[in-house]
C-alpha cells in the first residue's frame, strides 16, 4: 500500500488540498471560509460556463444532437457551472447580507444545488465512446432502494425524533 501512495502525485495533492481545507476551515471564523469556498465555486463555474456554454446552446437550441445522447454530457456540464455560479453568488450574497435565517430551507436557496444535482446526473448517464448505449449497473436499482429508505429514515428520525 505505501508503494502505491509514494509518487502518486494526484493521490497526495488531493489529501493535502482537503486536508488544508479542514484545517483552515476548522480555525478559520465564520464567514471567511464559505465566502473563500463561494469565490472559489463561482470561478471554477464561470470557467466551466465558459467552455461548455455555447456547445451546450447548439445542442439544445440549434439541435446539434450526437447519434447516441452523448451530448447530453455536455448539456449536464453546463447545468453543472450553472449550479456552480448561482451556489457561489448565493453564498456570497447571503454572508454579506449577515446570512438571514430566512434565506435557508427556500426552493431559491436550493436552486444551485438542484442544477449541480442535475447536471451531474446527466453527466453521470451519458453514453461514452466505449459504452455508446448507456446501461446501469447490475444492482443500481437495488442500491437506489436502499439509499432511498435510509434517506426517508434520516428525514422521519430529524422531523419526528425531538
Amino acid at each position: 500500500m505505501i508503494d502505491h501512495i509514494r509518487g502518486n502525485r494526484l493521490l497526495l495533492t488531493l489529501v493535502g488540498v482537503y486536508t488544508a481545507y479542514v484545517l483552515f476551515g476548522y480555525f478559520t471564523p465564520r464567514p471567511y471560509m464559505s465566502n473563500v469556498v463561494g469565490i472559489l465555486a463561482l470561478i471554477a463555474g464561470l470557467f466551466m460556463f465558459a467552455r461548455y456554454a455555447g456547445k451546450a446552446w447548439d445542442i439544445v437550441w440549434n439541435r446539434v444532437r450526437g447519434e447516441y445522447g452523448a451530448h447530453d454530457a455536455i448539456v449536464g456540464a453546463a447545468e453543472f457551472a450553472g449550479g456552480m455560479i448561482y451556489s457561489g453568488m448565493y453564498r456570497l450574497v447571503w454572508n454579506f447580507f449577515d446570512q438571514p435565517d430566512a434565506w435557508t430551507g427556500t426552493w431559491f436557496s436550493s436552486l444551485g444545488l438542484f442544477m449541480i444535482a442535475k447536471g451531474a446526473y446527466r453527466v453521470a448517464l451519458s453514453p461514452t465512446d466505449e459504452l455508446p448505449i448507456h446501461r446501469l449497473p447490475k444492482d443500481f436499482f437495488t442500491i437506489m432502494v436502499i439509499l432511498f429508505a435510509i434517506m426517508i429514515a434520516y428525514v422521519a428520525g430529524a422531523t419526528f425524533g425531538h
